[in-house]
């Protein structure tokens, strides 16, 4: 017998009550609380260390919790509440963090900050599981990272990204437009745009023409058109679905791409750089402000090959 059981405090197994019960009260005796211990701890084959915290992650009853944690000779139970939120079992957290919130932590220690831990908010919006978002939100202080919007993002759930972006302050990263952009999810990708700061665009056209989504690249097209890099981000965006095999993307970038740009058609950057093809400095401003496979294929065609190129510097 472990030596938690001999806590009269603790709750017993209901059959080895019943066995009493029925056994010894057949025979005219009341129940023996000695004798319903005994019998609870011949059956119990399943408390003791490590216990609870399994519990914790296939999701028992609160019964059973109470049970398992009276017997259990761990103080410290780490992981649980990670356990319980990750598989989702909004009443063993609740369990936790009204009885033993201090016999556990809310996550890995690396995600620890000033105490506390956002992990087990990240891992309900990872497995979209909005009862348990909610309920971290009302009950915990904990929070969230920037990653859970990024998550809820590259998923497509919207309402959820919304939500975060009214109930929560942390915010996202530029992956989150990354990513929705990449899984082809236009209407997060719209309302990132419009309504957050984090995200870049450019990436964004890159990563949706990386993986195909024509709709995505179409948008995110229009609005890099109206700014300054524009043109380098289409072209960028078009040698990527050349090279991930997505022709319709690359024809259709190809029939739009910008014909104004900076070297193509500004006469003084032409000019500058026609002046200039001495100079290392003006050689390597070029170069570093727009890609390789850009530049050269300017000088292509402004020089009729690379070889006359360099012979004129």
């Amino acid at each position: 017998m472990r030596a938690t059981q001999d806590n009269e405090n603790a709750p017993v197994l209901t059959a080895a009550y019943l066995v009493c019960r029925e056994c010894l009260g057949f025979r005219g005796v009341s129940v023996l609380d000695h004798v319903v211990r005994l019998i609870d701890g011949f059956m119990d084959l399943f408390s003791g260390p490590g216990a609870v915290i399994q519990a914790c992650k296939q999701g028992v009853s609160v019964q059973q919790l109470n049970y398992l944690a009276a017997r259990d000779t761990d103080t410290f139970w780490k992981e649980a509440a990670s356990f319980a939120a990750t598989c989702g079992h909004v009443h063993v957290l609740r369990w936790l963090s009204e009885f033993h919130s201090d016999r556990c932590e809310w996550g890995p220690a690396e995600n620890r900050s000033e105490g506390c831990t956002v992990h087990a908010m990240d891992s309900a919006v990872r497995n979209r599981d909005w009862a348990m978002v909610q309920w971290l939100h009302a009950n915990r202080s904990e929070g969230c990272s920037r990653g859970a919007m990024d998550w809820a993002a590259a998923a497509g759930n919207l309402p959820l990204v919304q939500w975060l972006h009214t109930h929560r302050s942390e915010g996202c990263t530029t992956r989150a437009m990354d990513w929705a952009a990449a899984a082809g999810h236009l209407e997060t990708v719209q309302w990132l745009q419009n309504n957050r700061i984090e995200g870049d665009a450019g990436r964004a056209l890159r990563a949706a023409a990386s993986s195909g989504h024509l709709d995505v690249v179409r948008w995110l097209h229009a609005t890099r058109g109206k700014e300054q890099s524009g043109d380098m981000d289409s072209q960028a965006a078009l040698e990527i679905a050349e090279t991930h095999n997505h022709p319709d993307i690359a024809e259709w970038l190809q029939a739009h791409q910008m014909v104004c740009n900076r070297l193509e058609c500004e006469p003084e950057y032409q000019a500058t750089f026609r002046a200039n093809r001495g100079s290392e400095r003006a050689r390597c401003h070029f170069m570093l402000e727009y890609p390789v496979s850009y530049v050269v294929r300017w000088i292509r065609r402004a020089c009729g090959s690379i070889s006359n190129c360099l012979h004129s510097l």
